[in-house]
Formats: structure tokens, C-alpha cells, sequence
């Protein structure tokens, strides 16, 4: 009774710390058939699924309308997290036709500005990598043009990630799994909390490959009441 009693305090104690230090965002693997619960849209898309038209991906057709750039009218699914350190990151597959945005982005309603991790593509089926707040097109550790990711045939994979530590905001891009991450550039993050962290884009097909905090201890899309119960058992059994 006494070895039970132990292990119950070291969970409590756990879980305790888990709450105060742990990251918010709750990952998502895209695997279906919903997302997680913790996701909330700003203009839902009236056509998306998970899993259905592509297995193990988030898959949103074109929305028309909708801007993230001076003002956000955009299509974006985020959690809200408090003010804490993060590094959220995305595989992203985007296929279009016409000029739209799709990636990442850090947006701080409180201060009415955010931070933009995203493909910009164009018409003539051409594309460029931007790191960029809100209305400014570069200073301050931003690009408008990222070198290193030229996409020309009007579609283009890649792996995006932006990562907050104290008052700066550093994103990175890769255009194959096993490379490297790249730096696109390292900017002041002076907002307040809370923060909406998640991807967002319109306009043409995206596809999502799951949605990831790096920072948290859950690094897996897995119930915390199911790690409790295994942990249970393990326990009730020795």
C-alpha cells in the first residue's frame, strides 16, 4: 500500500508540473476522422476533411476571399496558448493556380500583430518563402523573398517551423524531411499573450501533415487520459 501510495504522489506531482511548465498546443497528427479538440477556425472552410481525401492529412480546398497581411480576414485553424515559449512547426503541401498565402503564423490579438511563416505563391505558377508581421514587408529580422525555396510549377512541399524564445520569433524551412532546418530570419517578439498559434491559407488546396509543439513534453496526438490509465495499470500490477 505504501509502494502504491508513493507512485500516486510521483503522478500527482507530475501532472502538477505538467500544467504549469508544459506548452498548451495540444499536437495533431491528422490522422481523423475530427481534429483535436483544442483547435478553433476563423472562417471555417465550407470544404475540408481529415484523412478522407488524403490519409494522414488535413486537406482544405480552395476558400475564396480573405486576406492576412494589413488586416486578417484569413481562413486560419489555431489554439490559443498563454505567454510562454514555443516552437510550433507544419509539413505543408500547397497546390495552386492562383496568388494566395499558406504557412505558418503567431498572431496576438491583444496587440493586434503577428508573425508570418508562409508561401506566397502567384499566378503565373511561381512562389516565394516570406518571413513577415503584420504589414511589414521586411526590417526587423523579416524577408520578403527568402532565398534557398524557388517552387515554379504551381506546387510545392516543404516544412516550416517558427520558434519563440523570450521577446524574439526565429523561423526556419526545409524542403525535405531528413535536411537540415534553414533560417529565414530572427525577429523581436514584443506581444502580448495570449497568442493564436496555428497555419492557415486560402484560395487553392492545401494539405496539412500534422501540427506539432516542440516544446511540449506531449510531443504524440495521444489522449493524457490514456497515458494516465497505462500508468495506472502499470502501477495497480507490480
Amino acid at each position: 500500500m505504501k509502494y502504491l501510495n508513493f507512485h500516486l504522489i510521483v503522478i500527482i506531482s507530475f501532472l502538477a508540473v505538467i500544467g504549469v511548465q508544459a506548452a498548451e498546443v495540444h499536437p495533431d497528427e491528422f490522422d481523423g476522422p475530427g481534429i483535436q479538440a483544442s483547435f478553433e477556425w476563423q472562417k471555417e472552410p465550407p470544404t475540408w476533411d481529415v484523412g478522407k481525401t488524403t490519409p494522414g492529412w488535413l486537406h482544405i480546398a480552395g476558400t475564396f476571399g480573405g486576406n492576412l497581411w494589413c488586416t486578417d480576414d484569413a481562413t486560419r485553424l489555431y489554439q490559443e496558448i498563454k505567454d510562454e515559449d514555443f516552437e510550433i512547426e507544419t509539413h505543408l503541401k500547397y497546390f495552386w493556380t492562383a496568388d494566395n498565402v499558406a504557412g505558418l503564423v503567431v498572431k496576438s490579438p491583444g496587440s493586434d500583430n503577428w508573425v508570418m511563416l508562409k508561401l506566397w505563391s502567384h499566378a503565373d505558377k511561381t512562389a516565394q518563402l516570406q518571413f513577415q508581421k503584420k504589414c511589414l514587408e521586411a526590417g526587423d529580422g523579416l524577408s520578403g523573398k527568402v532565398p534557398g525555396f524557388a517552387p515554379a510549377n504551381g506546387e510545392a512541399e516543404l516544412w516550416l517551423k517558427l520558434k519563440r524564445v523570450g521577446q524574439e520569433c526565429t523561423g526556419f524551412f526545409k524542403v525535405s524531411e531528413g535536411d537540415d532546418w534553414t533560417e529565414t530570419g530572427k525577429t523581436t517578439f514584443p506581444f502580448s499573450a495570449p497568442y493564436q498559434v496555428g497555419l492557415f491559407g486560402w484560395n487553392n488546396t492545401l494539405e496539412f501533415d500534422y501540427f506539432r509543439d516542440n516544446t511540449s513534453p506531449f510531443t504524440m496526438a495521444v489522449s493524457p487520459k490514456t497515458k494516465l490509465a497505462t500508468t495506472w495499470a502499470n502501477i495497480r500490477n507490480q
